[in-house]
Order: C-alpha cells, then sequence, then structure tokens
C-alpha cells in the first residue's frame, strides 16, 4: 500500500538534514519528524486494516541481491553448487536444464520466481546477505554488469527497457489499460469518453506513439528526469544554494531506493517529474530577482 522502503528514505532524510544545517531547530524538528512518523505508522495500520491488505512476498526486497546471485549462477554454475544447491539457498531442481530461463537482465522478477514458487520464501535472510557479499567479492563484474542492464532505464537516455518490461498484450512503457486477471473478479469502468481513452491507451499502452515520436520518447525516458535532477544537484552544490538543497535530498535518496527495486520503469521516476521541473523554475526565477535587484 505505502512502500516501506520510504519510511526509510524519510529517516535517513532527517539524519542528513541535521547533520547538514546548523542553525535550525533540531529539537523542533525531530519534534514534528517523530510526529509526522507516528501519523504514518496510524494512517498505515488502519489502512491495512480497512482493505485487509497482505504483506507482500519477503525475497521482494532482496530483488537486486538475487538478480546478481542468479546471473553468477548462470556464468559459474559449478563454483556455486555443492550437494545440489544453489549456493545451500535452493535446490537446483527449482530451476530447469539453463538457469536462464529465469532470468530477464531488465526486470528480476523472474530470478525470485524460483524461490517464491519452489521454497515458498523459506531461505535465512542474513545466509542470502553474507552470500551476496561473499559472491560480490569473487564476482565483481557480474554484480556490476547484472545491476546496470537492471537499472539502465535510470541513466541511459535511449534505453527502451523500460517501455518493454512486460511481454505480450501487457507491452506499454506506462501500462495504464485496465487489465483482467485470472482469480479477480475485475470489470472495465465505463469511461465517459470512450474516443479519448482509446487515443490515449494507444499513446501509453501500446508504445505506438512512443515508438514513432522521438520528443514524446524523451519525455517518458527514466534518464531524462533523473540526468536532469543530477544536473540540479550539482549547480545547487557549485552556486552554495543549500537552501534550495534541503529539497533535492529526499528524492535523492528515494533515487538510491529505486536502485535496488526489482525494474526501472516510469512511474518509479513521478515523483522526478515533478520535481525537476519545480526547481528549474525556482531557480531560474531566483536568478532573475537578484539580477533585478543587483541593477537597481
Amino acid at each position: 500500500l505505502i512502500k516501506n522502503n520510504m519510511v526509510a528514505v524519510y529517516i535517513i532524510f532527517f539524519i542528513i538534514t541535521l547533520l547538514m544545517f546548523k542553525k535550525i531547530n533540531k529539537i523542533y524538528v525531530s519534534k514534528l519528524c517523530f510526529l509526522s512518523l507516528i501519523i504514518y505508522f496510524i494512517f498505515n495500520f488502519c489502512l491495512i486494516n480497512v482493505t485487509k491488505a497482505k504483506h507482500g512476498d519477503k525475497v521482494e526486497k532482496y530483488s537486486v541481491l538475487v538478480q546478481n546471485l542468479t546471473y553468477v549462477a548462470i556464468n559459474h554454475e559449478n563454483k556455486v553448487i555443492k550437494d545440489n544447491m544453489l549456493y545451500g539457498i535452493i535446490d537446483r531442481e527449482c530451476y530447469p536444464t539453463n538457469i536462464d530461463y529465469f532470468y530477464d537482465k531488465n526486470r528480476a522478477d523472474y530470478a525470485k520466481e524460483p524461490i517464491k514458487e519452489c521454497i515458498k520464501n523459506q531461505f535465512s535472510d542474513y545466509k542470502l546477505v553474507t552470500t551476496w557479499i561473499k559472491y560480490g567479492v569473487k564476482y565483481p563484474i557480474e554484480y556490476i554488469d547484472s545491476w546496470s542492464n537492471l537499472t539502465i532505464g535510470s541513466w541511459y537516455i535511449f534505453d527502451e527497457s523500460h517501455a518493454n518490461t512486460y511481454p505480450g498484450d501487457m507491452q506499454g512503457y506506462l501500462l495504464t489499460d485496465f487489465k483482467s486477471f485470472k482469480g479477480l473478479k475485475l470489470k472495465r469502468p465505463d469511461s465517459k469518453l470512450p474516443w479519448l481513452r482509446e487515443k490515449l491507451e494507444l499513446i501509453a499502452t501500446y508504445n505506438k506513439q512512443y515508438n514513432s515520436n522521438l520528443i514524446f520518447r524523451l519525455l517518458f525516458v527514466p534518464a531524462t528526469y533523473i540526468l536532469s535532477f543530477f544536473l540540479l544537484v550539482i549547480y545547487v552544490v557549485q552556486n552554495k544554494l543549500y537552501n534550495d538543497l534541503i529539497p533535492l535530498v529526499l528524492p535523492l535518496i528515494l533515487y538510491i531506493s529505486v536502485l535496488f527495486g526489482p525494474v526501472i520503469i516510469v512511474r518509479y521516476i513521478y515523483p522526478f517529474m515533478v520535481i525537476v521541473p519545480f526547481m528549474y523554475f525556482r531557480l531560474l526565477t531566483r536568478k532573475n530577482i537578484c539580477e533585478k535587484k543587483s541593477k537597481t
């Protein structure tokens, strides 16, 4: 319902803010942050109980780790298998002959399937993390290779993987079309403007406009906003505009958390699509105001 990583992002942001800005009232800010966290947890608790939402799979928070380990197993199977167990965590029989059957270089969901379906998320968190560190020391190039392919949508402006995350009839860079899934009794709501909805879905879900229009493509590539964001951070730091740095710290930490997610798609970048134009406009207007004051 509400991403758990946002809580960690918020706490880290709070700590960094206290360390960076000595002039702020630390007691007041601490109380404010603590109160907001209490309100969040109360709201989250009520929302979960009202909607009867279930917790996600345990392995979801280890998307990058599982992706890295799967890639190492594909390239060095004999080095990671012992007593018919991969890394001592999962039975080799959970995989077909070719381990890469459960591997997509741009999406970690396939790599997690054997852990979800075969061993039902029954694994030691400590063993998974320590195993990941151990083999990361042995095979750093494989880790960098698999991780860079997984996150390519956020830093390569001509990437298309984020627009083709889901195969077949679910293809689309936004995937907004209403879908029926097995086991769920869903009915498509009637549109008040069906002709407009049809045109928009051609753009958003079936990639037709995306594939034919370079400008439209660049507007919805995650890398466009991420690279613009980092240029913004560099400009603010270079010009010592530390008051403008505060609102940039939170999305910066959020971006780092996205890099540990299972896939890079445009809906994860929505905060940056809002923040980046606003901050550029803010800096531009401030510069103009300063120039006018200096002339007078």
